[in-house]
C-alpha cells in the first residue's frame, strides 16, 4: 500500500488504530512539493505501536536514495520481543500415507 501525505503526523494519528502487522507492506511519502521522504510503516506485534522507520527519499533531481534494500533488515530488531518457532518433519509421514494410497 502506497500512502501520500502532506499530514504525515494526521496519517501516523489514523494508522495507529490499525492493525498493522509486522510483514506489512505500507510505505507513506511525505511530500514536499520538489521531493518525497519515504517511511516504511508496520507493527512489531499487536500490543506494541506502530514503527514509522525513514527508508529513503526521491527527488526528481537525484532520484530515489535507499537507506537499506532488504526488509528483513531493515526490521532485525524486534525489541525483545520473543518468537516461538518450532518445526515439523513430516516426509515419513506423507511418504506412509502415499503408500497407503498405492496399495
Amino acid at each position: 500500500m502506497l500512502l501520500l501525505s502532506r499530514k504525515t503526523q494526521k496519517t501516523i494519528d489514523f494508522m495507529k488504530k490499525l492493525p498493522i502487522q509486522f510483514d506489512s507492506n505500507i510505505l507513506l511519502y511525505e511530500d514536499f512539493r520538489d521531493s518525497y521522504v519515504v517511511y516504511e510503516v508496520y507493527r512489531i506485534d499487536a500490543n506494541m505501536p506502530i514503527e514509522v522507520k525513514r527508508i529513503g527519499s526521491w527527488s526528481k533531481s537525484g532520484g530515489l536514495k535507499m537507506t537499506a534494500s532488504q526488509i528483513w533488515e531493515r526490521r532485525k530488531d524486534l525489541q525483545g520481543l520473543s518468537v516461538i518457532v518450532s518445526a515439523a518433519n513430516v516426509s515419513n509421514v506423507s511418504n506412509f500415507w502415499f503408500r497407503h494410497l498405492l496399495s
